[in-house]
């Protein structure tokens, strides 16, 4: 599990933004028979994907697979849901792999990942319940260890995504008004590919916070289709 989800390696964490636009874009285009309405997280999540997917393989100069790993909190899937306000991390990983032989234009990819990103996530509500009870953990634990084994002969690249857009982060007051901007700190999930999707100051931009192989990283800021609706880096004040 270790040596397939973690690898010791050079890894930089950087903050790009995503306006309304930009988000609106690969969201049209993610549409299908499948999907007719797209999220703002399945658009934008399969859209970095791609980019990123492309950007390691430029790198690397092999078709190694890749995994596409959506973090999905769990606590109102439960029946009963559980409280909002109730503390602790409650979530399953939905898995999108893909053709990472295919030739397919950027469009037809994002129509892809996205239905199958949907039909995962679906899964996930419907076996909501398998975590509960006493048995609860011990079947967490069985299914990430048959995952892992299927995965493991295959040895992929897997790109973790996690969504921090409902969390209420800028909405907190701890007396002083609500914070005119919430970020991560630091190098956010090192020693693996991690990209948390935060709110940003304005109402509909996304902020995607990205930690990548500083190699992979290099060569998607050189990417002119990603930075066509990424922006690197911008004064939080002017967001």
């Amino acid at each position: 599990m270790e040596r397939l989800w973690f690898k010791e390696d050079k890894y930089k964490t950087k903050r790009f933004v995503f306006d309304a636009k930009a988000i609106a874009t690969p969201k049209e285009k993610a549409k299908s028979e499948q999907v007719q309405n797209p999220t703002h997280t399945e658009s934008l999540s399969t859209f970095i994907y791609i980019h990123a997917r492309a950007a390691s393989r430029l790198t690397s100069g092999s078709l190694r697979p890749s995994i596409l790993v959506q973090a999905v909190n769990i606590q109102r899937k439960t029946n009963p849901h559980m409280s909002y306000n109730s503390m602790g991390n409650l979530f399953w990983y939905a898995f999108v792999a893909h053709d990472y032989n295919s030739v397919e234009s950027t469009e037809i990819k994002l129509r892809g990942l996205v239905a199958i990103l949907r039909e995962a996530v679906a899964k996930i509500d419907s076996d909501g319940r398998i975590l509960q009870g006493h048995e609860g953990f011990t079947t967490r634990i069985k299914y990430f260890y048959q995952k892992t084994v299927a995965m493991v002969f295959k040895n992929p690249e897997i790109f973790c995504f996690t969504c921090w857009l409902t969390f209420g982060f800028d909405e907190i007051d701890f007396g002083w008004g609500k914070p005119i901007w919430v970020g991560l700190m630091g190098e956010g999930g090192s020693c693996r590919n991690l990209i948390v999707l935060q709110n940003t100051t304005t109402v509909n931009g996304i902020e995607a916070w990205m930690t990548l192989d500083e190699n992979i990283m290099s060569t998607l800021e050189q990417d002119p289709e990603f930075l066509a609706f990424a922006t690197l880096s911008p004064s939080v004040l002017i967001q």
